[in-house]
């Protein structure tokens, strides 16, 4: 107990001689944290800064989340305090968040500033279809909690994050991961979005480079004769997408997470995934194909709000792509057997056009009825247009359905955007 409040006495200190006006040259947002995990007790303990450059947030405009369970010390940023703000509009994809709002406008000017911030507690119980987790079998952290000071205007940053745990652990996440006899360190200087830290006391780790393409496997019940033909599917599916929209980052960490639900999910460097059996990979090839073409296709695929409606974008092109790779690999049968349940699975659902991104249909509309729409595109202006107008709309920051439709408009005309218009509205 005593080396814990030491180690956190220093790191305070380290922090509280930080000057307001941070020197720094960093392109990106970068946390530096401190983190002690109780995986027993779902207990944590933070203290850490979000170094944040010029131009990055407003003066009173941007707020932060965080998990409502802990106990704030304090949130601060230029010597303006952050309060908790229980009226504000829950984030559908952080179920158990709370709004932290700056009681005053911040001292912004032209200067990289810095949020400091302390806090502890347990973490909530989130839902069992989330993909986090804290247990003592396997902890999973990430922002659907989110276990940092979140903020959805911070679009992407780098980290350093110094975990103390029971030694009996191993931690792991996006990143170089070292231990240094006391600590784990996880240090990721290439801009993500999102902070994912994983522990387990039988994780294992696997690497494979096949050309250019790396890729780390971090797992605890995959057999060495299933390991090859994991890393092969891997880089089969990253070289044929890269053929698709150019190449992301050549190599990826992909943890298989001990969590049975919550399924999968992607971030830039790393894709998690929930519900992998390695004694039936080979049976049902296709389905697992799918599962992780879906996920490594965010590499390229994740800029759209993911709380609007506007997420058709992320998860639609996302899951087309993921059945134009299953065409590609298995043939037309079980690409238009895949394409038969989801417009079955969809006959009766709203219009994508605005849907309600919290509402009970929301899966079957973002995952079903929005890549049926883009395959009827497809269908209607050729596979080679279609995937020249997709690397247009790609190669802009604005990720958005009326960019989408002006691009469209540029690619194709005004009679084939006015009839995607209508798709989306009336199908």
């Amino acid at each position: 107990m005593m080396e814990k409040l030491m180690v956190l006495f220093l790191f305070s200190a380290a922090l509280l001689s930080c000057k307001s006006n941070i020197q720094n040259d960093r392109k990106n947002p970068h946390y530096e944290i401190f983190l002690i995990v109780d995986p027993v007790e779902k207990h944590i303990e933070v203290k850490g800064k979000l170094i944040i450059p010029p131009g990055t947030i407003s003066s009173d405009g941007t707020t932060f989340y965080l998990d409502s369970s802990l106990f704030i010390e304090t949130i601060s940023c230029q010597d303006v305090q952050f309060k908790k703000d229980t009226s504000a509009i829950k984030m559908g994809y952080m179920p158990s968040a709370v709004n932290l709002a700056p009681v005053k406008p911040i001292r912004i000017e032209n200067n990289t500033i810095a949020l400091s911030f302390s806090y502890k507690g347990k973490l909530s119980e989130l839902p069992k279809y989330f993909g986090n987790i804290i247990s003592e079998d396997w902890t999973e952290l990430g922002l659907y909690y989110p276990w940092f000071p979140y903020s959805s205007d911070i679009s992407l940053y780098t980290y350093k994050v110094t975990v103390q745990i029971d030694k009996r652990y191993n931690v792991f996440g996006m990143g170089k991961t070292t231990f240094n006899g006391t600590n784990y360190i996880i240090e990721n200087q290439h801009p993500t979005n999102d902070i994912v830290v994983c522990a387990s006391k039988d994780v294992l780790l696997s690497h494979s480079t096949q050309g250019d393409f790396t890729s780390s496997i971090y797992h605890h019940n995959v057999p060495d004769s299933v390991l090859p033909k994991l890393h092969h599917d891997f880089n089969l599916i990253y070289a044929k997408l890269s053929n698709l929209y150019g190449e992301a980052k050549n190599e990826i960490t992909v943890i298989i997470s001990k969590r049975e639900t919550g399924g999968g999910y992607a971030r830039i460097g790393g894709i998690f995934l929930g519900g992998f059996h390695p004694g039936d990979y080979f049976d049902k090839e296709e389905r697992y194909y799918r599962y992780f073409a879906h996920e490594i296709a965010h590499l390229w695929w994740f800029k759209a709000d993911v709380n609007s409606w506007e997420d058709w974008l992320n998860e639609g092109i996302a899951e087309y792509s993921a059945l134009a790779i299953i065409r590609d690999l298995f043939g037309e049968e079980s690409f238009h057997t895949r394409l038969s349940k989801k417009k079955e699975s969809c006959k009766n659902s709203d219009p994508l056009w605005e849907f309600d991104r919290m509402s009970k249909n929301a899966y079957s509309l973002l995952y079903n009825k929005a890549p049926l729409l883009l395959f009827s595109l497809e269908e209607k202006i050729g596979k080679s247009r279609f995937n020249e107008f997709l690397n247009r709309f790609l190669s802009d920051d604005i990720h958005s359905t009326k960019n989408f439709l002006n691009i469209l408009e540029e690619h194709e005309g005004q009679e084939i955007t006015d009839w995607f218009i209508n798709e989306l509205k009336t199908k």
